[in-house]
């Protein structure tokens, strides 16, 4: 992501408009390719090095936000092999406390000799590595992205954008896209950022989606976890760009006012990042696994809905879906930021308590100076289709509310 200080937009009369390059401007075209081989000269190089070189190019731009915005997409795909196998910090101390005894000494000694020294005294890995090996400065680059001028442009672009939704206060999406398949990455991305959104669908005559309108709540309403939801806000808009027809519509505050964010499909934007589907939180792959590995009986549906329709335009989006071979359950996880969302879907559940569900809610979501998570375990559905975890929902409390949840009914 491209930092405060590398975003380049106009306020036009309270409306945010990114400065998006041309992928055909000669002039634009020539510094890419330019950033690009500096980058690879520096190949196995220090990372400062390389970093000095493009301080250098980007002087001779008036904006000087346009090549360090460039530079700064190639860093971040870069690869850097660093030094942090050994206590760094503890042994530069012990080396400068070496020397500054010997200098007390005033003795002579050749520069050589001074070092030769000051190593035996201090017992000093630095004989073979670096002084500050270990800080970014002396990383080595160990790759560079093969990409061309244009790939680098495309980038730039769509990061732009993304960089400015890390300041959004809520994101509302319109789209209408004909193909089922691309709308299951769309809402599976949506899943799998966990970003509870409020959805609503006008459908065909065969009850397929015809045109989606989905709202997610932003750090507006989450201050705490403000920087990462906006985080998961931005990296969820390469998931827009693959619909067939949008329009994005935000709230941001990069600086001290709020400003409109509006984009839609004609703003000729292209996502880069490959197969959206991929994405898999960590916890949930670790659950995934033990699951697997602890039961014979229950299987994980891979290839489960992406959003059931629970009436009166209330989607559920389960994060994993699970089956006996005759029964169908669907797991929901709630964290920290989703606290919006749970009070309606445990109203949902409360009026529904036979519908196939089950909801896992993070601990952290209850602060102890606030009574805590007592609220849930006095639920009658705690126990039954509600439960509690601390960062990574238990595989064995969820086998135990899978065997005695009831059957379940037809599903959207």
């Amino acid at each position: 992501m491209l930092t405060r200080d590398l975003l380049r937009f106009r306020n036009l009369s309270g409306y945010a408009k990114p400065m998006f390059l041309e992928e055909t401007d000669r002039k634009i075209l020539d510094l890419a390719a330019e950033l690009l081989e500096t980058w690879r000269i520096g190949v196995e190089g220090y990372r400062k090095e390389t970093e000095s070189a493009i301080n250098a190019l980007s002087a001779r731009w008036t904006d000087i936000k346009l090549p360090k915005g460039l530079s700064k997409v190639i860093t971040d795909s870069c690869k850097f092999s660093g030094d942090d196998s050994a206590a760094f910090p503890e042994e530069r101390a012990k080396l400068f406390l070496a020397s500054a005894e010997l200098l007390k000494s005033n003795e002579f000694f050749s520069p050589e000799n001074f070092r030769q020294i000051v190593f035996q005294r201090a017992g000093s890995i630095f004989r073979e590595t670096p002084i500050y090996a270990d800080l970014p400065d002396y990383e080595m680059i160990a790759s560079v992205p093969e990409w061309t001028p244009q790939e680098l442009i495309t980038r730039y672009n769509c990061v732009l954008a993304q960089s400015l939704l890390l300041y959004s206060s809520s994101l509302e999406i319109t789209a209408e896209e004909p193909d089922p398949a691309k709308l299951r990455r769309f809402f599976k991305q949506l899943r799998f950022l966990r970003l509870l959104a409020t959805v609503s669908m006008d459908q065909d005559r065969q009850g397929n989606a015809k045109r989606i309108k989905v709202y997610i709540d932003g750090p507006a309403a989450i201050l705490e976890n403000g920087t990462k939801y906006g985080l998961q806000l931005a990296s969820f808009f390469p998931a827009i760009l693959q619909l067939q027809s949008w329009k994005m519509s935000s709230v941001i505050k990069p600086g001290t006012h709020d400003l409109k964010f509006v984009l839609d499909s004609k703003s000729n934007l292209r996502g880069h990042f490959g197969n959206l589907s991929a994405y898999i939180p960590e916890e949930i792959k670790m659950f995934v696994n033990h699951f697997r590995q602890t039961s014979d009986h229950w299987k994980i549906v891979p290839d489960a809905p992406p959003f059931l329709n629970l009436g009166g335009q209330m989607f559920l989006f389960p994060d994993l879906t699970f089956s006996d071979g005759e029964k169908m359950i669907h797991l929901e996880l709630f964290h920290k930021w989703h606290e919006g969302q749970l009070k309606d879907r445990l109203d949902f559940l409360e009026k529904n308590p036979d519908y196939p569900m089950l909801i896992g809610i993070d601990r952290s979501l209850f602060p102890k100076k606030e009574g805590g998570d007592s609220v849930i375990k006095e639920n009658p559905l705690y126990g039954s289709k509600i439960f509690l975890f601390s960062g990574y929902p238990g595989v064995e409390r969820v086998l135990k509310l899978l065997n005695q949840t009831a059957e379940p009914e037809e599903l959207f």
